[in-house]
């Protein structure tokens, strides 16, 4: 199987029987969940593999039965993690036509017209890997692969926010910087984190708010909150506390215990100045405000920190000879 080139300016094609069976091959990539052992991370994907180890790390110490871990090697590996999603959409711009190739000619093909450089790498990727030997293992799309590993992308507490803070708060090529970290966090874990960057400023006027990576962001922080990102944009933290409060989706919020006396902090000052302003003289201490938030959600920080430290020992690690094709059976 090979990718022919026809005369056309960035013009390529497949023999339809090489069309087919490279159709064929990638539609049948298996569901990642409920799937353990080695996974290799084919290596036309550009990722900070040293993640993928880390979220691996943490996912073992709960299921020490079912374990995950990286293969080095196509040969060790129960399961390949392709860009199958990707590939099959561009098998699907492919036409019906007949080579010039004088070497197949006038046989039918599939021709790909004005074929991007992205593209055409990513076909040859593709037939490569059906050509190899190692086209027997399963196939796992590398889109569902990511975004079935909860711990993939990092918790954002409130206490990790300064350097966000100051990017939005600066021009406009720091404050697009600041909105594209904040998506790189996982949404439901860093809500309170994020909700208190919200709080601090607007950005709605920014072009990158309107972007499809932030539109995605901002529909997930919808989901969870029952209000679109608008209405939390510029407003204050009290407010914020009340409203989760009001939707009836507080409880369903996890947050770590130096964030609940953060909030506790604000609202026991809220109740102080409502007192004052009453003319009400309140015997409150700060540890005597009890929030809505679900006890059993309330998670030590330690535990946010040993993932952070994991992941630190995972990028520490990740030097270049890391991914050699060994025999990492052992």
């Amino acid at each position: 199987m090979r990718i022919l080139a026809e005369p056309l300016w960035r013009t390529y094609s497949l023999l339809i029987e090489d069309y087919e069976t490279l159709k064929q091959y990638y539609s049948q990539y298996v569901p990642v969940k409920g799937t353990s052992g080695k996974y290799c991370i084919h290596s036309s994907l550009v990722y900070p593999r040293y993640k993928i180890k880390a979220s691996f790390e943490l996912y073992n110490q709960a299921n020490p039965v079912h374990k995950k871990s990286i293969a080095k090697n196509e040969s060790y590996a129960d399961y390949v993690v392709m860009p199958c999603k990707e590939i099959l959409n561009i098998l699907e711009k492919a036409i019906t036509s007949r080579t010039k190739d004088s070497e197949f000619l006038d046989q039918p093909v599939r021709v790909f017209r004005y074929m991007s450089t992205k593209d055409l790498h990513l076909l040859k990727v593709a037939v490569n890997h059906r050509n190899s030997d190692h086209f027997s293992k399963p196939l796992i799309d590398f889109s569902e692969f990511s975004a079935s590993m909860e711990d993939l992308k990092e918790r954002l507490t409130i206490d990790k926010t300064e350097f966000i803070k100051q990017l939005l708060g600066s021009d406009s090529a720091s404050k697009r910087l600041a909105m594209e970290t904040m998506t790189n966090y996982d949404t439901k874990r860093s809500l309170i984190a994020l909700l208190y960057l919200f709080s601090g400023t607007s950005f709605r006027m920014h072009e990158y708010y309107t972007s499809t990576a932030f539109k995605a962001f901002r529909g997930k922080i919808g989901e969870l909150t029952g209000c679109e990102p608008e209405y939390w944009s510029g407003m204050g933290f009290t407010r914020i506390y009340k409203t989760l409060v009001h939707n009836n989706v507080v409880k369903d919020i996890t947050l770590t215990r130096s964030e609940y006396a953060f909030i506790r902090e604000i609202m026991h000052k809220d109740c102080m100045d409502a007192a004052e302003n009453s003319g009400v003289t309140l015997n409150l201490k700060p540890e005597d405000v009890i929030l809505a938030f679900d006890e059993s959600r309330i998670i030590p920080d330690e535990e946010v920190e040993n993932e952070d430290a994991i992941r630190q020992k995972a990028l520490l690690e990740d030097t270049p000879d890391t991914y050699l094709l060994v025999d990492d059976t052992a």
